[in-house]
């Protein structure tokens, strides 16, 4: 491989033995070498005062890294043996009489457009989808996704040759795109770039189902390839976001300079409907023209010492020079290929980190571009390095007026689900155990840990089999495992689900798990039994949506969401393979006419309802910190802040909570209900609860509740008038 741009880079990794992970490095030095041009951007920064232009070149660079002519340059990373084995043989394969000739024709179109590269871009595509995943996914799901991405960069480079002229008419059909698809695959198979082995499915553990994954002698290199054009944050202010007109239909210009990226993503959510008021707009582009920097100490900390910060975050695979090494001390520490695997895609991120660190620090500042889901929550792009990143990425990104990284500090809602069920459902015991009310005469050192506690209350009342059942159990969960469990049960995860989860996590399969499946989930529907009352509220209005076959609309005020989930068929497409061998493969797609899909949307829309509510508590908070101009990066519940403010957005979030959640003018389920419920439902709606709750396998005392009092919350109101105030641990 390529020799190393930087001394301080070369320094950092010579600490370490282990061959895997300078190799991962000397693939990422290659990247950032080659497609971020690291060296010449050095010196263009010391020269040049223009960085918006700066900005635009480097993103153009990125986006057509493997497409365009005079920019690949012949990197060993980008020129292996591998790499040029394939080449060989996708225009063999392409060449055979058995390769249509449609396929041909938009082959030949590719070279057209990309004569110097065209089997760079291949790898690119196999490398973006199988870079990160290494037990592989089915065949079938790589297919597909690479005839989906062969087709996309098609049409790109199609609509980019219309002025020229340069594509020959080719008309292709959904069987021609598999079989480029699969010709593409089984020469990255011939030339050992990836691998095709039978494994044991997900869900049908009966049959083997083939899988795909990247070789091991190319799982290196393949580092190199795996990369976004979207994945570097921007050396000057991004454009702001406008709306403009879309003939009818309201589209969003802003973000990148060059590179385009949609400020909605919407992903299976099929409504496209979301619309954002100018005051959301102007959130967003206060936090796009936050200047960040990097921890220039912190950076030079880890990389003088690496090993001892690997060993710190639980890694010891840097201590052996190979695999071989470590699992021969297998009988010692208790190692296995499982373990290794796990730690070396750990040091993967963490190097992933420290090489855009490096390239960072050259910059006086930097900025992110955020977007939006459909439910409005924010989201930054970069990675790994962004405010919502890991650990260590936060740890070494500072504000760019900030002096020194202990400034600052990061405010976290407690349980924030539960607290805005407590709010919706009027009930002061989840609101104090999420922190957000205490009692007027209680002590203010009482702050509450819910999932500490459930997770404690579960164990004190648990029935273990033998005293090796309590160990592992007591053992295994964790607050950090309880609470990822009680996360699931609160959105409506499947008792599948959790066990998958769990079994992911390294439950011991002698301690039955389905059974502690069941025991957990039986624990939580009787510890949080008005959820209940929340889940048949919400599906009262989902049950008038699936019957008259509309959206669902989440939320309405500063933003406008809707959620829609489309039922999927599967269907047959018939294809020929490399060979020309007749084959079929089956698709997902939407059903025509487009209907709802009731299994996805009962499971969905209530935890979509509570991250709307989220968002918009967040936004709350923004448009005060933009009114006074207050540095802040937001992680949906949290917020990054200097100390000196800390005060200012407890009060702030205090505010937003009582204004959307628990204002007696704004009854945030009876609006919900009145926008999904037709007129006649509306006015049936008391009626027709009491009746549900009776008929319904409830305990006792609750069938006797007064249901009217979760919409209106009188009685709620005036206890916490009278009993209640703001807990001081509201962020912590």
């Amino acid at each position: 491989m390529g020799k190393h741009g930087s001394n301080t880079i070369i320094k950092y990794i010579k600490q370490i033995k282990n061959e895997d992970i300078r190799d991962i490095q000397r693939s990422l030095d290659g990247r950032f070498s080659n497609i971020e041009n690291r060296e010449k951007l050095k010196l263009k920064l010391r020269k040049t005062k223009n960085l918006a232009k700066l900005q635009q070149q480097s993103e153009r660079r990125r986006e057509n890294y493997f497409t365009e002519k005079g920019i690949i340059k012949k990197s060993s990373v980008y020129f292996s043996p591998e790499f040029v084995n394939f080449n060989d043989i996708l225009l063999h394969f392409i060449g055979r009489s058995t390769t249509k000739q449609s396929v041909k024709k938009v082959f030949s179109n590719f070279q057209l457009a990309i004569p110097n590269n065209l089997s760079g871009l291949f790898l690119h595509l196999i490398c973006s989808i199988l870079g990160k995943v290494d037990d592989g996914i089915t065949l079938t799901n790589c297919r597909i996704q690479m005839r989906n991405l062969l087709e996309k960069n098609y049409i790109l480079f199609a609509e980019k040759s219309k002025s020229v002229n340069l594509f020959d008419d080719a008309k292709i059909k959904k069987s021609g795109w598999y079989q480029l698809s699969d010709i593409t695959i089984k020469g990255l198979e011939e030339a050992k770039i990836v691998k095709i082995s039978k494994k044991l499915g997900v869900r049908k553990r009966k049959h083997k189902v083939d899988y795909i994954s990247i070789s091991d002698q190319f799982r290196f290199i393949a580092i190199a390839y795996d990369y976004k054009s979207s994945n570097m944050p921007l050396f000057s202010e991004p454009k702001d976001w406008k709306i403009l007109d879309g003939y009818g239909k309201l589209k969003f210009e802003g973000g990148f300079l060059f590179h385009k990226k949609s400020l909605i993503a919407y992903n299976k959510e099929k409504s496209l409907m979301t619309t954002v008021s100018e005051e959301i707009l102007s959130n967003i582009n206060f936090l796009q023209k936050v200047p960040y920097k990097i921890n220039k100490k912190r950076l030079k900390q880890i990389q003088s010492n690496f090993n001892q910060y690997l060993t710190k975050q639980g890694v010891r695979i840097h201590l052996y020079k190979n695999k071989q090494d470590f699992l021969e001390e297998d009988y010692k520490f208790n190692h296995s290929y499982k373990i290794y695997n796990d730690q070396l895609r750990k040091v993967r991120i963490i190097l992933e980190t420290l090489e855009q660190a490096s390239l960072l620090v050259n910059l006086p500042r930097f900025y992110f571009t955020l977007y939006l889901d459909f439910r409005t929550r924010i989201y930054y792009h970069g990675w790994p390095i962004n405010p919502q990143g890991s650990s260590l990425s936060r740890e070494l990104i500072m504000f760019g007026n900030q002096r020194k990284k202990t400034v600052t500090k990061e405010l976290d809602v407690s349980a924030s689900g539960l607290q805005i069920i407590g709010g919706l459902l009027g009930n002061l015991d989840y609101l104090e155990k999420t922190n957000f009310l205490i009692k007027k005469n209680q002590p203010k050192n009482k702050k509450h840990d819910i999932y500490l506690e459930i997770l404690n209350k579960y164990l004190l009342q648990k029935s273990f089999k033998n005293k090796n059942h309590e160990a592992f159990i007591r053992r295994f969960f964790s607050r950090k495992v309880f609470k990822s469990i009680i996360m699931c049960y609160f959105y409506n995860e499947t008792h599948f689900g959790v066990a998958k989860k769990l079994e992911l996590l390294g439950f011991e399969r002698e301690f039955k798990l389905n059974e502690e499946v069941t025991s957990i989930r039986n624990f939580l529907k009787k510890e949080f039994e008005d959820y209940k009352t929340l889940s048949l509220i919400i599906n009262y209005g989902i049950n008038s949506a699936i019957l008259n076959q509309k959206a669902i609309s989440l939320y309405k005020g500063n933003v406008e969401t809707f959620q829609y989930y489309a039922l999927q068929e599967v269907i047959q497409v018939d294809y020929y393979d490399f060979n020309g061998k007749r084959q079929k493969i089956r698709v997902s797609i939407d059903k025509d006419p487009l209907r709802l899909d009731t299994r996805k949307t009962r499971r969905a829309t209530l935890p979509n309802f509570i991250h709307n509510l989220d968002s918009q508590l967040l936004h709350s908070v923004i448009t005060k910190a933009r009114k006074y101009n207050i540095n802040i990066s937001v992680i949906h519940d949290c917020f990054i802040v200097h100390k000196n403010h800390e005060s200012k957005l407890k009060k702030w979030y205090f505010e937003a909570f009582n204004d959307l959640i628990l204002s007696e003018n704004n009854r945030v389920l009876l609006l919900f209900l009145k926008r999904n419920l037709s007129e006649i439902e509306n006015k049936n709606l008391k009626k027709d609860f009491s009746g549900i709750f009776k008929k319904k396998d409830f305990s006792e005392t609750f069938k006797k509740k007064d249901f009217s009092e979760t919409f209106e919350k009188e009685k709620f109101f005036k206890t916490l008038r009278k009993n209640y105030r703001r807990s001081p641990y509201i962020l912590s």
